[in-house]
């Protein structure tokens, strides 16, 4: 039911741009929309067509940073996700899949200093301590790997109720 909306949605963001092609709102709606359905090859160009108008948006450098990572170009991804931590300092988001994007590449101590600052930001996102726990059991440290991961899993299990 989901795909059906945004398939919709797509259609909708499409028709918006034919009718006014400087409408860009519509561009980063639409390359989010492709973010959600997971066809970066689609979301890279417009969001790359378009950050010209909004270079102060942190939004677009981490949807272009999502998009990225999606398409397998982590250390672009990183690049992206740092744009937006500078327009956005608090961009807990940002340093999530920052951090996730370090574990991806191996690079664990960045991984956890990004997951640490987001963690900073939202002690309770389940997805972060998850990345956090992925991290030090990579890394070697088992105790804090397991302090994670006991969080993560209270976490979720709070969010189920």
């Amino acid at each position: 039911l989901q795909k059906k909306y945004l398939d919709m949605a797509i259609n909708e963001y499409k028709k918006t741009i034919a009718i006014s092609p400087t409408y860009y709102d519509a561009y980063l709606n639409l390359s989010a929309t492709y973010i959600k359905t997971k066809q970066y090859d689609k979301a890279l160009p417009l969001i790359d067509s378009v950050i010209q108008y909004f270079p102060n948006n942190a939004d677009v450098y981490y949807n272009r940073g999502y998009a990225l990572a999606g398409l397998g170009k982590i250390d672009e991804a990183i690049s992206s996700y740092s744009k937006a931590i500078m327009i956005n300092p608090n961009y807990e988001e940002a340093y999530k899949y920052m951090g996730a994007c370090y574990v991806n590449i191996m690079q664990y101590s960045n991984a956890i200093k990004s997951l640490n600052k987001a963690l900073e930001l939202d002690q309770n996102d389940a997805e972060c301590l998850y990345f956090m726990s992925v991290a030090y059991k990579n890394s070697g440290d088992s105790i804090n790997s397991k302090i994670y991961m006991e969080k993560t899993n209270r976490i979720k299990k709070e969010q189920q109720k």
